[in-house]
């Protein structure tokens, strides 16, 4: 799967909704669990869940409208792969909240999930490059108009 594919400690709605279909769907039983970044009609950066079907199809039946970039940050490789993990002590910890946590706080600890967290800024540093502009400093002739009571 390529880096980037176009198409709170209690559960996330997305996650909620999501990792049931491959846990309980004998049509979804060999496609992936994700969970990662996406960015949605050009909004902030959400962690997510998501499906991918084996040749590479997104299926997100948390938000089937909208128009997303997704950067996945980690992978369940169907039925099996969502078992294994949640067998390990990790896993177990995240029987109801996303997987990430398993990891830090938004996944901080996973080199993977904090990769795709850069790319994820980049991608928006490239829809709106003039919102990453530095500001600039006192040294470069900005002069201070007045103080903050």
């Amino acid at each position: 799967m390529s880096d980037r594919t176009r198409a709170g400690r209690i559960a996330c709605p997305q996650h909620v909704a999501v990792k049931p279909i491959v846990i309980r769907s004998d049509s979804y039983a060999d496609a992936s669990y994700m969970e990662g970044v996406a960015c949605f009609n050009g909004g902030p950066l959400l962690e997510h869940g998501w499906v991918c079907r084996p040749e590479g199809t997104i299926i997100d039946p948390t938000l089937p409208r909208d128009e997303g970039v997704y950067f996945p940050g980690l992978e369940f490789r169907g039925r099996t792969g969502i078992c294994e993990f949640l067998a390990t002590p990790r896993g177990r910890k995240c029987k109801i909240s996303p997987f990430l946590y398993a990891f830090g706080w938004g996944g901080r600890y996973s080199p993977s999930i904090m990769r795709h967290w850069e790319q994820g800024n980049a991608h928006l540093r490239e829809l709106f490059p003039e919102a990453f502009k530095k500001s600039p400093t006192k040294d470069q002739n900005t002069r201070v108009i007045g103080h903050a009571m």
